[in-house]
């Protein structure tokens, strides 16, 4: 019951959606998109994401869980950059990961608390563009 759960409040299908997108619209709009939604939708499901990134914390299958759910999601976002012409493979799934990292990390101990919307797109546009640079 507890993967069905997991499964059905994952973040990875509304993000595949979008990282999905074949448009020919600026890559930092599509990124900005796509990170804003992923909080948008932490946010959303707060309570359930912070319990089982706690329990993820006490139950190794719980975490192993979680593991396979983040490369899930690195996936996506990997195969769209790489329709881009994005390049590197080892490099860029780490780029990728640890840019999912970082907007969770913020939801966790900003986002969740901080009400300000023109705080969140800054932080989501500037990350953004430092993971540009990263990724060019």
């Amino acid at each position: 019951m507890l993967w069905a759960v997991i499964d059905k409040h994952s973040l990875n299908s509304g993000l595949r959606i979008i990282a999905a997108d074949n448009s020919n619209d600026p890559l930092e709009e599509v990124l900005e998109v796509y990170f804003t939604t992923m909080l948008n939708m932490l946010q959303e499901k707060g309570d359930l994401i912070v319990m089982f990134f706690g329990e993820s914390q006490r139950n190794p299958i719980i975490l192993q869980r979680l593991i396979a759910l983040i490369q899930e999601g690195v996936q996506p976002l990997y195969n769209f950059l790489r329709t881009r012409g994005i390049q590197g493979e080892e490099d860029l799934t780490i780029a990728i990961r640890n840019i999912h990292t970082s907007v969770v990390m913020y939801f966790l101990l900003l986002g969740r608390t901080e009400n300000d919307k023109g705080e969140h797109s800054r932080y989501i546009h500037t990350t953004v563009k430092q993971f540009l640079k990263i990724i060019s």
